[in-house]
């Protein structure tokens, strides 16, 4: 039995760095630079040419990603619900009354410098939305 949970641990660990190795140096030198002092770094396995990065900064749990010539696409940092604009309160009250929040995050891209990302739960369901600042729903998934 501690066998089979030793080949279970080596097999996630190993792919863990297959990840690593496998990125480009000019991405890994770009997420360098727009990160410096980055902690507790895994990359995740590319999905069309986009390399996906999960760190620690600040004390904060942050994603970015990456193209394959190391161009920025995409930063997604955990943040609480008091740090939700107010703008952002008001339309998830108006718009998606009696649903609890779940996970809460910025997301920020070169087209649009912050927007915010929330899981909202009611009996069961989920509804992923993303607002703009001033509380547009942007984009709505549900699951």
């Amino acid at each position: 039995m501690k066998s089979f949970a030793m080949l279970c641990v080596t097999a996630l660990f190993s792919g863990a760095l297959t990840a690593q190795d496998e990125v480009p140096a000019v991405v890994k030198d770009a997420f360098a630079g727009r990160f410096p002092g980055a902690q507790f770094v895994e990359w995740e396995d590319p999905e069309d040419d986009i390399y996906e990065v999960d760190f620690e900064q600040d004390g904060k749990d942050m994603m970015a990603k990456f193209d394959a010539a190391g161009n920025w696409v995409e930063t997604e940092v955990e943040i609480t619900e008091t740090d939700l604009p107010a703008a952002v309160w008001q339309a998830v009250a108006s718009q998606f009354s009696g649903y609890k929040i779940g996970k809460v995050e910025t997301e920020s891209t070169p087209e649009r410098p912050v927007a915010y990302k929330l899981k909202l739960e009611q009996d069961g369901s989920e509804v992923k939305v993303t607002f703009s600042a001033e509380g547009e729903v942007l984009k709505k998934k549900e699951n």
